[in-house]
């Protein structure tokens, strides 16, 4: 399905371009799917879990968590970096703009271009909040969203939250995504968050980052 996505995609800038509106606030799209982890019983394996869904109104769905063995501040890093969180498998270039607003402690836009059939420009919006000091926050989260482009991309945005756990050194990650678009399934959901995650580990670990054809 992700191909049929790149053909729509590619159309879509046929029907024209909007600016949507970033809504206040941080807080995650909506509570995770997941029930909490007792980390009683040992130190959680560096794995995520990952359910996806379509809701009566269309939109798409994905909740994933998973736990990285690195310090917090470490996998925020991973998380302002474009190569991260950006769909390389599908996007054929892409321009980060930096603290593109002041009010968070990070901001990113970044300026996406998939070229298919035709060529169609959009752009994604991170910001970031941090908990504590930025260095060494307690608490990160963050808010993405297309905001402008394709009128036929409806929507396109997502929320991730790292937190501590009791044991030194390792982080929960807690992403969520929701997209509207024709001829799209949860395989789009589904292949995004998980290069995502994969992305997040190698970063954090120091690694060269998974390539894409």
């Amino acid at each position: 399905m992700r191909g049929a996505y790149i053909i729509i995609v590619g159309l879509a800038g046929c029907f024209g371009d909007s600016i949507t509106a970033f809504p206040e606030g941080l807080e995650p799209l909506e509570e995770l799917l997941f029930e909490p982890i007792s980390l009683l019983d040992g130190v959680p394996d560096e794995g995520m879990e990952l359910v996806t869904g379509r809701r009566d109104d269309g939109v798409l769905w994905g909740h994933l968590r998973g736990f990285v063995h690195a310090p917090l501040s470490e996998v925020w890093l991973a998380y302002q970096h474009p190569d991260v969180v950006v769909d390389r498998r599908r996007v054929h270039t892409y321009t980060p703009r930096l603290n593109v607003e002041e009010d968070y402690d990070f901001s990113m836009a970044i300026d996406q271009v998939v070229r298919d059939i035709i060529t169609v420009e959009y752009t994604l919006t991170w910001r970031h909040g941090a908990v504590g000091e930025p260095e060494q926050p307690s608490k990160v989260a963050m808010r993405w969203q297309k905001t402008s482009g394709s009128n036929l991309i409806e929507i396109l945005q997502g929320s991730v939250v790292l937190l501590p756990t009791p044991i030194e050194d390792i982080t929960e990650v807690q992403s969520i995504e929701h997209l509207k678009a024709p001829l799209t399934s949860t395989d789009e959901i589904e292949g995004l968050l998980t290069d995502v995650w994969h992305d997040t580990l190698d970063f954090a670990h120091g690694r060269e980052l998974q390539a894409f054809d």
